[in-house]
């Protein structure tokens, strides 16, 4: 085997192991998982304002939880795009800020790096 085929085989042919933590809110868990990179792309892009072109913060949020919350164990996720207008009205501090904060650990989440991702 040449070092390419190890080098391949070391990554290519490696299952992908996902991170992902438990976050505890009123009595039940909520799994919160890395994204793909194919998912992080796309949203980072999905999350730029239409108009400056900058992050827009709310969708940065509000989107990350989207995409990355699941029933444990499972792969169902938990919340939907229709969602979005419910998961933005929730109380700063709420729920919602847990969940983005582990979303947040688990994907290095930065703003300058969702603009350069953007462009």
């Amino acid at each position: 085997m040449t070092l390419r085929d190890k080098i391949r085989s070391a990554t290519l042919g490696n299952k992908t192991q996902f991170n992902s933590k438990i976050v505890k809110y009123n009595g039940v868990e909520i799994e919160v998982r890395q994204l793909t990179l194919k998912e992080k792309t796309d949203y980072y892009s999905n999350c730029l304002d239409e108009k400056t072109q900058l992050p827009n913060p709310l969708k940065l949020q509000v989107l990350g939880i989207i995409l990355s919350c699941y029933v444990p164990n499972t792969n169902e996720k938990v919340f939907e795009d229709s969602d979005f207008d419910v998961l933005s009205n929730d109380v700063a501090g709420g729920y919602t800020d847990e969940l983005f904060l582990a979303f947040n650990e688990l994907s290095n989440l930065n703003l300058d790096e969702a603009k350069k991702n953007s462009n």
